[in-house]
């Protein structure tokens, strides 16, 4: 017997609906963080089941913790229609499918201008869905989301920096730091609560920060430039991982704490 289809929920939209308008396969569709073709790459072990996660809420300076079942491999997110998922969104995977499988390997080539444009992308498509985890503290605008969409690229205002990981427990981990900046002693216009937010992960032997503001384009946190490299925006042909050095727990801990200081006072 075939599965019966999941019901739509309430008055979902797809988080591109505005731009891409009707669509011949509207339905949701749930986008994996980690990409399904990605977990025979990564050290999942299956019998722990569960997850940690961090959940910050407007007007709440203290992050809520919650332990989940479920592997973070595993998590999916629906917020995009089968119609994206299935078409762009996939082509994207695809462009960079072959360069990220040799970066969660472990391998550390040289990444032409091209490859990091690729990385890049997927790097801003997986850092939207995840923003979309959980909507009341998404930091990253309609406005971004639709030129994401219609440029397949990161926005302006975003940085996005890669490294080589080596450790256990940032191991497919993720976190998303939002803030709520002001500007000039106001908040500017923005259709989020929050307007800036920071991105990282570690999947197999890479090591994702992704920054996006649409008012300070300044970066926070000093002393990535050691350990991570920026390809976007971009910046040289080719970029060596060997040039930089390898991201440890400790590294990564370290900008954590950086980030949800920082976040403590912009949100307070």
């Amino acid at each position: 017997m075939a599965p019966s289809p999941k019901k739509e929920v309430g008055s979902w939209r797809c988080l591109f609906a505005d731009v891409h308008g009707a669509v011949e396969n509207p339905g949701r569709s749930e986008e994996h963080f980690f990409s399904r073709w990605m977990h025979d790459l990564l050290p999942v072990d299956r019998s722990k089941n569960k997850h940690h996660q961090q959940l910050r809420k407007p007007h709440e300076p203290a992050a809520l913790s919650v332990n989940r079942t479920g592997l973070t491999v595993d998590r999916t997110i629906a917020c995009v229609c089968r119609s994206c998922n299935n078409g762009w969104m996939n082509q994207i995977e695809g462009s960079a499918k072959a360069i990220l499988s040799e970066l969660v390997s472990g391998k550390r080539p040289k990444l032409t201008a091209a490859q990091q444009a690729a990385v890049a992308s997927w790097i801003a498509m997986k850092t939207i869905v995840g923003d979309q985890d959980h909507p009341t503290t998404s930091a990253i605008s309609a406005s971004d989301c639709h030129a994401f969409y219609n440029d397949h690229r990161p926005p302006a205002g975003w940085k996005i920096w890669i490294g080589s990981y080596d450790g256990a427990e940032w191991q497919m981990g993720y976190t998303h730091f939002p803030f709520r900046a002001t500007y000039g002693g106001a908040v500017p216009p923005h259709d989020r609560h929050y307007n800036i937010q920071a991105t990282l992960f570690a999947a197999g032997s890479l090591f994702v920060l992704a920054y996006s503001s649409g008012i300070i384009p300044e970066f926070p946190v000093n002393g990535i430039e050691s350990h991570l490299m920026p390809i976007w925006p971009f910046q040289s042909d080719p970029i060596d991982p060997e040039s930089v050095a390898i991201t440890t727990d400790a590294d990564a801990n370290r900008w954590y704490i950086a980030f949800e200081n920082l976040v403590k006072l912009a949100n307070g």
